[in-house]
Order: structure tokens, then sequence, then C-alpha cells
């Protein structure tokens, strides 16, 4: 699997509105300023004085505000004074030194952009923004600007393959695993005869627990570097008791070529372990050992065992 299609699988990415993808610190979206690779992410420095310009993306009316940068020499130049250039200058101006920054917009909402003229003066309060850092794949001063928001606009922007998974927010983000001892073929006559002091020998932990398998999220197997989806096949399993916890970071790098993957903690003699069958609890017991083989050695049998 890859990182995009463990996020996919999780039921809060997966069924996010483009709101909250939208708001997430991960939102990352790809583009060109001119002829530079960058990123497009909210958030970052807020901009207080700012060229406010009515524009249009396809009929849709919005506000693009664009703070005094240095990318804008001419602009920049007469910054301090621009409220006593005549509009149809200023927006000559705009077009002129800011193309590159409204063909990226244009790009990155998938609709025509037109410049319309200037736009009154309105606290953040009266009109809600978008800040926006365009940042520069080789490391140079990002460049900010703001934009009014709208449905259309966050349909556009708020998907999840736009999430970077490399993002810390992405990576640090836990799910429970539970580590699965065996998977035991035993028909349903034998099922039913489970009672206390049985014992179910575990030989796929004769040779060591390294590679014991995890099933992380009810969704994932992952059993050392190789991490696939996974699906209940109603038989039997043999689990341990108590869950762990591992990071999509984790995950993730499990997955890289010629990833180390770390070894787990073994589960010492008389760990609580469970067998399970589509989600009942059939029995619960031990680690133990019988005639020198690991077992499972029962103590109590559920509902569903009898």
């Amino acid at each position: 699997m890859k990182p995009t299609e463990i996020l996919a699988a999780l039921p809060e990415w997966a069924n996010a509105t483009p709101e909250t993808l939208l708001a997430s610190p991960a939102w990352a979206m790809p583009c060109r300023l001119g002829e530079e690779a960058c990123s497009m992410r909210l958030g970052g420095v807020h901009a207080v004085d700012t060229l406010d310009l009515e524009i249009k993306l396809q009929d849709a009316p919005h506000v693009l505000g664009i703070p005094d940068s240095a990318r804008f020499p001419e602009l920049h130049a007469l910054w301090a004074a621009r409220s006593e250039v005549p509009e149809p200058i200023l927006l000559a101006l705009v077009e002129k030194e800011c193309g590159p920054l409204l063909q990226l917009i244009e790009n990155a909402a998938r609709r025509q952009l037109k410049l319309v003229g200037l736009a009154p003066a309105a606290t953040e309060e009266e009109r809600p923004r978008l800040h926006v850092q365009v940042c520069p794949e080789g490391g140079a001063e990002p460049l900010c600007f703001s934009l009014t928001p709208s449905e259309d606009l966050a349909v556009a922007w708020g998907q999840l393959r736009l999430i970077d998974t490399n993002h810390p927010s992405i990576r640090a983000m836990e799910l429970e695993a539970v580590r699965e001892l065996a998977v035991i073929a035993m028909p349903p006559s034998d099922l039913s005869t489970i009672a206390p002091g049985d014992a179910l020998l575990l030989p796929e932990l004769a040779s060591g627990q390294a590679q014991l398998r995890l099933v992380v999220a009810g969704l994932f197997a992952v059993r050392g570097a190789d991490v696939s989806a996974w699906n209940d096949d109603g038989l039997p399993r043999v689990v341990a008791a108590e869950t762990e916890r591992i990071s999509l970071g984790d995950l993730f790098d499990r997955m890289a070529e010629d990833a180390a993957v770390p070894a787990s903690e073994p589960l010492a003699e008389d760990s609580h372990l469970r067998m399970v069958k589509g989600g009942q609890i059939l029995a619960e017991g031990r680690l133990g050992r019988i005639a020198s083989q690991p077992a499972f050695i029962i103590d109590t049998a559920g509902p569903a065992a009898r």
C-alpha cells in the first residue's frame, strides 16, 4: 500500500468534508509560480496592509489581497503612495507584475480569472479570507496572498489527494493495533466444546515472535515491512488482549525501500490472550507452554463457544 491509500482507508479522512481537509495543517497543493515549482499552504503570516482587488473566478466574485513584496518591484516602489495612483494605472501594474500569481490562482481554482477592479477596504470580520503561502521548492521566501472563500473553491481545493502524508501532524497520528498470534482452522463443532483448561498449540510462536502480524485499526495487516489491506475472513484468531499503538509515520516508514523495521517487544509468558471470531470473544486465557511448545491456555470460554 501507499501512504495515500492508507489515509484514504481511514474513515475520518475518507469522509472528511472539503472544509475539514482545507483546515488541516497538512494541506498542500503543488503549483507553479512562473517557472518556479512551489506548494500552496494555508495559514502563516496574515498581512494587514494589502492591495485588495475584486476578481472573478469564472462567474464567482472574490477579493484577492496582495501584500507588499519585493517580488513586485514597481508596485513595491509606489506602495506607500498607491492610494494616489489612478485605478486603471494600478490595475495595469498589477496585471504586468503579478501575472504569474494571477495565473497560479487561475490554475489552482481551475477557473478563468478576471481582474475587475479595486475592492473597498474591509476588516477580517467583515470579509473572511483564506490566507495562503506560496512556498518555492528551492527554499526562497514564501509569497503570501489572501482570497475570500467560496463553496466552489473549497470543493476544488479540499481534496484528500492534497493532504501531505509527510507532514508531522499526519505522521504523529496513532492507530490501535492488535497482535495476532495465530489463525485457527477449527470447525464450529469443535469451537462449541471449548472449555476452561483446554490448550491450543501456537506453532507460529515456536520460531520467535518477530514476524507476528499486527492488525491495525481493523483495516491493515502489518508483518515486518509488508503493509496490506486486512479483511476479516471469519476464522477464529488468537490475539493479544492488550492493544498496541502504532503511528502513521511508523506505517509509512515500514513501506519505504530498505526500511529498518523495529523489533516488537516479545509477549511474556502468562500474557493475556483472546480467541476472537467475527468481533466476538470466544475464549480468554494466557500464553503458556505444553511440552515446551507455546500454547494458548484457556481460562474462560465466551457464550459463542458454548
